[in-house]
């Protein structure tokens, strides 16, 4: 990445169901930034940025639920993170 990143910020009137309207990913020409694990940290560092990388990783943990395949980063975590994520919140609420 360099100094062609493009800054996306929220509008007062966001609509929650836009989120990927306004993420930073939308217009990556390189798609293989967020699938090839040589180019995990660029993906992270570009979702670091991102306005709505919450959003997107609940969109990503909602349409993974249950699916053992996971691949990319979404909502700035990998495979292995969202499926350490959703253990651990799982743990939370059995405990809770």
């Amino acid at each position: 990445m360099g100094s062609s990143a493009i800054t996306v910020s929220l509008p007062e009137t966001y609509e929650p169901e836009d989120w990927h309207l306004y993420a930073r990913c939308l217009n990556v020409g390189d798609t293989e930034l967020f699938f090839k694990p040589s180019k995990e940290r660029n993906a992270k560092r570009l979702c670091k940025e991102c306005p709505v990388v919450e959003a997107c990783l609940t969109a990503a943990l909602r349409e993974e639920d249950g699916y053992a395949y996971r691949y990319g980063v979404r909502g700035g975590l990998n495979p292995i993170e969202r499926r350490n994520l959703e253990r651990r919140r799982f743990l939370e609420r059995r405990r809770g």
